[in-house]
């Protein structure tokens, strides 16, 4: 296994929790490709443009992420990271934390790895801890 690859595409969904935590939508632009698909259990199929729209404008507001336990492997010109997500976000002024298991699919691309598909699986909500 080649690990300059891993670390890139470890790198690169480590720059995903930032762009999302902090809606900075152009962190993920060059690593998303043209016709990317994002998948949630029990949501439609969203497209690259709508993605960036919702990492613009999230329907909540992110107050922290973190990915626990992202893990990549390459198969030539596929990479595929696995992990989970918590999201602690601010509705209504209540806090909750949600929490999602990741697989995002990777495509190396002139050189580059681009996204072509990710698919997230809710794995449960809860109250925030008091801070």
């Amino acid at each position: 296994m080649n690990t300059d690859d891993v670390a890139q595409l470890l790198e690169i969904v480590q720059l995903g929790l930032i762009a999302f935590r902090n809606t900075e939508p152009a962190l993920l632009e060059a690593f998303l490709a043209p016709e990317a698909i994002f998948r949630t259990v029990g949501e439609p199929d969203i497209d690259r443009e709508a993605f960036l729209d919702w990492v613009r404008s999230p329907p909540a507001i992110v107050v922290s992420n973190e990915g626990v336990g992202f893990e990549a492997r390459v198969f030539g010109d596929v990479g595929i990271v696995t992990g989970i997500t918590h999201t602690t976000l601010r509705v209504d002024s209540q806090e909750m934390v949600a929490s999602m298991g990741v697989t995002e699919v990777f495509e190396r691309r002139e050189g580059r790895w681009q996204i072509v598909y990710c698919y997230n699986v809710p794995l449960g909500q809860a109250p925030a801890a008091p801070r």
